[in-house]
């Protein structure tokens, strides 16, 4: 059996982590909690292991409910920050930087980076 899952956001401001790749904050997947999403400057990446968390980044985050308070230490304190689905946002691919408008997307789930960087249709 799978142990329940949270989705929940951290806002980054533990140094320990400024300027490391999420490849570098969870080596080898120590945790099982993804890194999903980073609002940076009203602009959402999509997360890779490459993208480099900068001072202010929101994470998003899910996982076992278990590695919660682990990862809120190690990042930074609990967020509710967020674009809601009727704010004007972009979304952007983190290993080629395409944008898409979140208006287009609201309300769906976003693209993975494979569906993103691979489908000719994606502007």
């Amino acid at each position: 059996m799978y142990p329940p899952l949270v989705s929940f956001q951290c806002k980054a401001e533990n140094p320990g982590i400024i300027g490391k790749t999420i490849q570098q904050i969870n080596p080898d997947r120590r945790f099982q909690t993804n890194f999903s999403r980073i609002l940076r400057d009203n602009v959402i990446y999509i997360a890779s292991p490459s993208f480099v968390i900068e001072k202010g980044d929101i994470i998003r985050l899910v996982g076992p409910a278990s590695e919660q308070s682990i990862l809120e230490q190690m990042i930074g304190k609990a967020s509710m920050e967020w674009i809601d689905k009727k704010s004007k946002a972009s979304t952007r691919c983190a290993c080629y930087g395409s944008t898409r408008d979140r208006e287009t997307i609201a309300g769906t789930s976003l693209f993975c980076q494979t569906w993103c960087c691979s489908n000719e249709n994606y502007t």
